[in-house]
């Protein structure tokens, strides 16, 4: 991705919202901020912020120096930059800071973005979102072992979706330039829903590759969906109404935050494009239940204590038909260009996993309930003995 982006030339126009807030990189599995040449930042994506502490919102129109100790910048990031700048691009290691004061090493790339007239005008910064490097490095000598050593398939995943970044950020871009209703315009539109569906395939293997390489830790469901929820509301238009129901109990299972957070992302994602058109309401709740053995068979899980996620929308519904089908791969009732398929059959298959399952509720015209049940976690039985273990 590195070597590509640097090659891109673009009006200084285009440096404007709209494209910094392209999703091409918003969606990719690395930090992406893009500042001008005096580092005053312009765009950051949702991985990059997160990896800081930060919410996007907090970061825009601060300078890259947030991001590093005074010593940082003096002895690694300021040479790096000029490098970047001499040479159009530069990759290495450099430490960061985050919000709470911490510090810690990444690998680093950044590149000269150009105008048309081959005139710098900014610089886009990538930061490897999969490990701590010098961590890593120091965890492989002492034969620990780490979950984020990344299989042969997972980086060729990892790699592949920088390309199609690339491919997706230039077609975006060029389409820009093209009249509409034109037979090159409608071509452009056909590689862009392949290139998005392609990128898409990337992240259910990123995801599949996951799965098997993660540890499960304990995790207080409201507390991600708070935050969540924190970082969805500035996106969703005034006509939507989002409201939350949390109820007091730890809500904790044994789960990935990552993958919670992508499965309250796409039950909310669904919901908003459900109401798009009309506005509505939009309302995630958080209960804690006990499923006794008749309501096991009904619901397709084990007896025994459990979280309920529910997200619900009052918009178009599904039909009665589509229902037994939302959960396969690549099945979609959105418009094109708005769906993939994907979304809820990995929601299913990430939760059938934790030993839980998903139901949906909707009636044509009248809105979705979807409940994400899973089971619930002895929060305070493992913080006992915890504390036992280390006292």
């Amino acid at each position: 991705m590195a070597a590509l982006i640097a090659g891109i030339n673009v009006r200084e126009a285009d440096v404007a919202v709209p494209y910094l807030q392209n999703e091409a990189f918003d969606r990719t599995f690395d930090g992406v901020v893009i500042s001008d040449l005096k580092g005053n930042i312009q765009f950051v994506n949702t991985t990059f912020a997160a990896l800081h502490g930060y919410s996007e919102r907090e970061l825009r129109g601060k300078h890259l120096s947030l991001f590093h100790t005074e010593e940082q910048m003096n002895q690694e990031v300021i040479p790096f930059l000029e490098k970047a700048k001499m040479y159009g691009h530069h990759q290495g290691v450099v430490g960061h800071v985050k919000k709470d004061g911490s510090t810690f090493s990444t690998r680093m790339s950044s590149n000269v973005l150009k105008n048309d007239r081959d005139v710098p005008i900014g610089l886009i910064v990538i930061i490897d979102d999969g490990c701590n490097h010098l961590k890593l490095e120091k965890k492989q000598q002492s034969g620990q072992k780490t979950h984020h050593t990344k299989t042969p398939a997972r980086k060729i995943a990892h790699d592949f979706n920088n390309f199609l970044n690339v491919i997706i950020g230039n077609i975006d871009l060029t389409i820009r330039t093209v009249p509409e209703h034109s037979q090159v315009r409608s071509n452009l539109e056909e590689v862009l829903v392949a290139s998005t569906r392609a990128q898409d395939l990337v992240q259910e293997i990123l995801t599949a590759s996951r799965r098997d390489n993660h540890e499960l830790k304990p995790l207080q469901v409201p507390l991600v969906v708070r935050e969540t929820l924190r970082l969805l509301r500035p996106s969703l238009p005034t006509s939507i109404e989002l409201s939350e129901n949390i109820c007091n109990g730890n809500g904790s299972v044994l789960a990935d935050p990552a993958q919670i957070q992508r499965i309250i992302m796409n039950l909310c994602t669904n919901g908003y494009h459900a109401m798009e058109q009309t506005g509505g309401k939009l309302n995630v709740t958080i209960i804690e239940i006990d499923i006794d053995p008749a309501d096991s068979v009904r619901l397709n899980v084990d007896p025994g204590a459990y979280v309920c996620l529910s997200v619900s929308d009052t918009g178009h519904g599904i039909e009665h038909e589509d229902i037994n089908k939302i959960f396969d791969p690549y099945y979609t009732t959105k418009e094109r260009g708005k769906g993939n398929g994907l979304g809820l059959s990995i929601v299913g298959e990430v939760v059938k996993s934790y030993g839980g399952d998903v139901k949906v509720y909707s009636e044509s015209g009248k809105g979705t309930v979807i409940d994400v049940y899973l089971p619930r976690f002895d929060y305070d039985a493992y913080c006992f003995e915890t504390a036992l273990k280390e006292s």
